[in-house]
């Protein structure tokens, strides 16, 4: 439960995902609007602290940005291969 990751490398900037994967409680305590929406949009589920350094935060971030790219080739293939099929009535 919770926000749909993907895309959200396009929708925030890498800094900011940092700051909130790492220290989501600091960023909502600052009433960071962009926190203070998701936190309204799920009430009572709030991402834990894991002690994450930057590095980690920095593969995550990047393992989030390739599942997006790769869901959107999937969906251009699924795309292209209906454009592709036609249905013959025999």
């Amino acid at each position: 439960m919770g926000p749909d990751l993907r895309g959200a490398t396009e929708r925030r900037q890498q800094p900011w995902l940092t700051r909130f994967i790492r220290t989501s409680e600091k960023v909502l305590a600052e009433k960071d609007p962009v926190a203070l929406t998701l936190a309204a949009q799920f009430p009572g589920l709030r991402m834990s602290n894991l002690g994450l350094s930057d590095i980690d935060a920095a593969d995550l971030i990047s393992y989030i940005q390739t599942q997006t790219s790769r869901l959107a080739d999937g969906a251009q293939d699924a795309a292209v291969g209906s454009a592709g099929h036609q249905h013959h009535q025999h």
